[in-house]
């Protein structure tokens, strides 16, 4: 199944008002729909579902994602990509020691990165060696989440 993250990742425009990031939101939405013919179950807030940008509407609009049955994801393992000085091999390291230490990874990684491409194969090469298996999220795999939306009272 596709997954949203984002339209134009503009933090300041996205995270304005709930209203905002949940237009951006279907905007990309239906952008897949319109290409995929498949309805996105997924999404991954612009930074995580907890940060200093989402503070005022993460949780109306995790709220009304769930509600809608839409699954948000963030990751317990990041390959640290977009930092200014690091490495391929920093890339690496990050990703293969996280992976390892976890029973359920969701990894992080951006493609707008040669430094992250030119990492790739190697991560494939060493996790596949240590018996990991990998999978697209699905409804199977635990949500991993910074922040939890808590049950309505019955």
């Amino acid at each position: 199944l596709p997954a949203v993250h984002t339209y134009n990742h503009d933090y300041k425009e996205i995270y304005s008002s709930a209203a905002a990031g949940i237009r951006d939101f279907e905007k990309t939405r239906e952008l897949i729909y319109k290409v995929t013919g498949e309805r996105p179950a997924f999404y991954r807030f612009p930074g995580g579902s907890v940060s200093r940008w989402n503070r005022g509407v993460r949780k109306a609009m995790a709220e009304k994602l769930t509600k809608e049955g839409l699954r948000f994801y963030d990751w317990n393992v990041s390959g640290a990509d977009s930092a200014p000085r690091v490495t391929s091999a920093d890339i690496c390291g990050n990703i293969t020691g996280g992976v390892l230490k976890r029973q359920v990874s969701v990894v992080l990684m951006h493609d707008t990165s040669k430094k992250t491409l030119e990492a790739l194969e190697p991560i494939i090469i060493r996790l596949k060696k240590e018996g990991v298996e990998f999978r697209r999220l699905d409804q199977q795999i635990p949500q991993i989440a910074f922040y939890r939306v808590k049950p309505e009272k019955s």
